[in-house]
């Protein structure tokens, strides 16, 4: 018997606004497009190519937390799987789609209308403020730590090692 494996990990940008929808089963599904680009020689010239892909994802109770941060633009990381959708149209016709449900989703840029740019452009982690300097230098003990411990010539160090 095989093992087949079914994994996506994508980093990219929103290309629409999320949209939370109800299921039949009373739960609630986030569903959005990220596009990823793709750089790749052509002719000799580098061309940038978008790739969408139709991304949803089952939250449960998480969704309403997660939706406002789920904005146009907005890089996000996903993992999940592949699933493909089969139904037929109203001509009757077959239709089906390829799309991710992610099981994971973690936010790499700040939202649009936080904190102000840093002067290198770009949203940066979150650092929490270092102590002012004076508080740091009140922490540090005055003596060395091992002051008054013999450290060459005396009875502790004469070169019988403990064990």
């Amino acid at each position: 018997m095989s093992a087949d494996i079914n994994c996506v990990t994508l980093v990219g940008r929103l290309a629409r606004e999320a949209e939370r929808r109800a299921t039949s089963g009373g739960g609630e599904v986030i569903v959005f497009a990220v596009a990823v680009n793709e750089s790749r020689r052509k002719d000799g010239v580098w061309v940038e190519e978008a790739h969408f892909f139709d991304v949803s994802y089952f939250c449960g109770a998480l969704g309403s937390g997660l939706l406002p941060y789920l904005t146009k633009g907005r890089q996000v990381a996903l993992s999940g799987r592949l699933v493909q959708e089969r139904w037929t149209d109203g001509g009757g016709a077959n239709r089906q789609a390829v799309k991710i449900r992610a099981d994971r989703i973690e936010l790499l840029s700040e939202p649009k209308s936080a904190a102000p740019q840093s002067p290198r452009g770009g949203g940066e982690a979150y650092r929490p403020a270092s102590p002012p300097a004076s508080d740091f230098q009140r922490s540090v003990p005055d003596q060395p730590l091992l002051s008054g411990i013999p450290m060459s010539g005396g009875a502790f160090f004469d070169g019988d090692i403990p064990f």
